[in-house]
């Protein structure tokens, strides 16, 4: 949580870990490979439950890919900055 709000899929931002100074960029995202929990529209297997969101959640997969590889480099543009390149 942060403040009174939850941390929500695709929330950015700063925080400081342990006695580090620096601080380290994060973003939330899925359980790696969450997609390999999905199901495509349509199929009837028991297991599935509600979980049709594939292409989805392989949207924001990427977009997390991308940021962390994004803020990764040396320069990076802010944290924001990084996201909207990333989700385009």
């Amino acid at each position: 949580m942060i403040g009174k709000d939850h941390v929500r899929l695709l929330d950015v931002g700063v925080t400081t870990l342990g006695d580090n100074s620096k601080k380290t960029p994060w973003i939330a995202t899925n359980h790696p490979d969450v997609t390999s929990y999905n199901c495509c529209t349509g199929d009837p297997s028991r297991r599935c439950g509600d979980s049709f969101q594939l292409i989805a959640d392989e949207e924001i997969d990427f977009v997390a890919a991308c940021w962390i590889t994004t803020e990764a480099k040396d320069h990076a543009p802010s944290i924001e900055d990084a996201k909207r390149q990333c989700a385009t």
